[in-house]
């Protein structure tokens, strides 16, 4: 094992509790004011991000690039940007990175190549049907795949783009600069195995797939979710096992869940992959104002392998995508979260997560809550701990790739250079201007996000039962609420969160954890035990609660139960002693008015919260007879579950100057 590697999880599923952040290196911090992000640069923040309590970062493409889609057209797999620095750079930051327990992720964009990757133009060159040309997909008409959508509908008319050099049209799923490769070629499966080889080498922890249904192509279907899909990615996970096997692979599969999470096969192809439609319904809930479109679409979900994770997301990282609602949902979602015709872009709206809740603190944090709380791995966008926000002046979706706010300094403490030779602008709006949201200011806040968002992170770490638990819905009458619990080994944390702008109460039926105290995570904080009644709990506006349901913890101090008031007085004739309890009179009235309700408000009455059958009085043991008499009286109790428990309580008679007392 390299040495760098020993502050890391040995345990191959470390990526179920792993918390991802994922960065673009130009954004995150310019080391040789260029006005670029580099690796030095975030080498430099490390620090920042394990202080954050992060366990992965995830880089996005830092490859060679003519850079007209982030660097996700690729023309070089084996290299860095030199923007951002090289390969020797790249070496330093997986030393630094597993130094602090940090893992890395880098991006494996195998759909399609830049067109100026030396693939495409020698293919182009290349005469038809010689091995080089077949590292693409040519056509003489386009009349193929007419099943299939244009994914960038804003953008691209046709999936068919001609070349004149080729003397063809080549094929493409995304933008015309970048043609799909040709995985029906074996040449070009042995060239991504290299690929990946090269970077698991390098010390890389795991990989994201990126559009990872669109491999093969097939007349008469849509050319997605293939058969012959599956079967390279099954060997592709063999090749990585056998080389490395705590390496993880993500899929990046934006589809409906019974089909995005075939790409976890027999859980014998990737490790991990998006939760794509549960994103746009969690905004969809605390805009309705109602738990339905979360557990609705997470009831869709289908069982996946005990060896696989989910990865979810408050927005993906370009923009918050609509693709997997209705097309009544995403009606209802533009009209919702839309701030002005220029946010739209595909199908999906551009903005940062704090504009897109209004800057609004409250929702903001419940947000994040079901972010760290429900099934599946968290992914955070840089700056969004921070409530960053966009420029939507910015073409295309850069205006959420602006700079990391690091310090109200010039250029937001990113970089040092000239303003105007930054790769993109910093936001300088009054709201989230970097003079007033950035890193320096709120870690000088106890209250601030960044503060908050450390605090979250630390519990969720604490807990494996968050990345690995069960889930099961509570249905309380009041649908403003969403409750659930997650289990594992043992281990209970209930959820309870207000969708609502208003302050919601809410009864849940807790019973089958009678007897347990919850304790409030985030501050540790017990509250009352539960009981075989309706739990009942007041949320303020878009609150929550994360509660772990404890079998041994102590009650709140400040928690008495008010004992029934006793009645004043029980009449009872005893003209002959003690035996005049013998008489069955006395005996009802002091069992219902005195003994019974005396008894059940007592500390030592262990059946106090199991559900009682009925109290009786047993036999009487007198010790003493007299005006100051004294005996021992058995209280019998019948539980409702058939099993028996007996009390001594010891009686006495204590003369007043009215009335007699026992």
């Amino acid at each position: 094992m390299p040495e760098n590697d020993l502050h890391l999880d040995q345990d191959p599923l470390w990526f179920k509790d792993a918390i991802i952040y994922e960065l673009h290196i130009k954004a995150f911090q310019d080391s040789n004011s260029d006005g670029i992000g580099d690796f030095n640069g975030l080498i430099e923040r490390l620090d920042y991000l394990q202080e954050l309590g992060v366990t992965a970062i995830w880089v996005l493409p830092f490859y060679p690039s003519p850079q007209r889609d982030g660097g996700y057209d690729i023309s070089d797999y084996y290299s860095i940007n030199p923007d951002y620095g090289d390969v020797r750079q790249f070496k330093t930051l997986m030393q630094e990175a597993h130094k602090r327990g940090l893992r890395v992720i880098t991006e494996l964009v195998i759909n399609h190549t830049s067109d100026q990757h030396p693939w495409f133009q020698r293919a182009r060159r290349a005469p038809v049907g010689s091995p080089e040309r077949d590292y693409y997909v040519w056509s003489k008409t386009t009349e193929r795949y007419k099943d299939v959508r244009i994914i960038f509908q804003d953008f691209e008319k046709s999936n068919w783009t001609w070349d004149d050099e080729a003397g063809a049209y080549y094929w493409h799923r995304f933008y015309s600069h970048q043609p799909d490769l040709n995985f029906d070629n074996p040449r070009v499966q042995e060239e991504i195995f290299k690929i990946i080889d090269f970077w698991v080498d390098m010390g890389v922890d795991g990989f994201r797939l990126d559009a990872i249904p669109y491999l093969f192509e097939r007349d008469g279907t849509n050319c997605e979710n293939l058969p012959e899909t599956h079967t390279f990615l099954k060997k592709l996970r063999a090749r990585v096992e056998k080389r490395a096997p705590h390496v993880m692979l993500l899929a990046e599969a934006n589809m409906w869940p019974e089909d995005s999470a075939s790409y976890f096969g027999d859980g014998d192809e990737c490790h991990m992959n998006y939760h794509f439609p549960i994103m746009p319904r969690m905004f969809m809930s605390i805009k309705m104002e109602d738990r339905h479109p979360i557990i609705d679409i997470i009831e869709q979900t289908p069982e996946i392998p005990e060896n696989c994770q989910w990865g979810i997301f408050l927005r993906n990282h370009d923009e918050l995508t609509l693709e997997m609602v209705t097309d009544e949902e995403r009606d209802y979602m533009y009209r919702a979260y839309n701030k002005d015709a220029s946010s739209r872009i595909n199908l999906g709206i551009r903005h940062r997560l704090a504009p897109l809740l209004d800057n609004n603190r409250q929702q903001i944090e419940l947000m994040n809550s079901l972010l760290f709380s429900l099934p599946g791995t968290p992914v955070l966008y840089y700056g969004d701990e921070l409530g960053m926000g966009d420029n939507v002046h910015l073409g295309d979706r850069d205006c959420v790739r602006t700079p990391m706010q690091w310090s109200p300094d010039r250029n937001a403490g990113f970089s040092r250079a000239n303003p105007q030779e930054l790769y993109l602008p910093t936001i300088m709006d009054p709201i989230y201007g970097f003079e007033t949201v950035n890193v320096e200011a709120q870690t000088r806040s106890s209250s601030s996000l960044l503060n908050w968002m450390k605090r979250l992170i630390s519990v969720r770490r604490a807990h494996k039962t968050f990345g690995r638990g069960s889930l099961e819905f509570i249905y309380p009458g009041n649908r403003k609420i969403f409750a659930y619990s997650r289990a594992h080994q043992g281990e209970v944390i209930l959820c309870v969160v207000n969708l609502s702008r208003h302050a919601q109460p809410v009864e849940l039926d807790l019973a089958v954890y009678a007897g347990r105290v919850p304790v409030e995570l985030l501050g540790r904080t017990p509250f009352p035990p539960i009981g075989e009644l309706p739990y009942l709990l007041t949320l303020p506006a878009y609150g929550f609660y994360w509660f772990l349901l404890a079998e041994e913890a102590e009650v709140p101090s400040w928690h008495q139960t008010i004992p029934e008031p006793l009645p004043d007085f029980v009449t009872v004739v005893m003209r002959d002693g003690w035996s005049a309890l013998d008489d069955p009179t006395n005996r009802r009235s002091l069992e219902r008015q005195a003994l019974v309700p005396f008894a059940r408000n007592q500390r030592w009455f262990a059946a106090k919260d199991a559900a009682v059958a009925r109290i009786g009085m047993g036999p009487t043991a007198v010790l003493r007879e007299g005006a100051e008499g004294l005996c021992l009286q058995i209280l019998e109790v019948e539980l409702a579950d058939g099993s028996a428990h007996r009390y001594v309580l010891p009686l006495a008679v204590a003369w007043g100057e009215e009335n007699v007392h026992t």
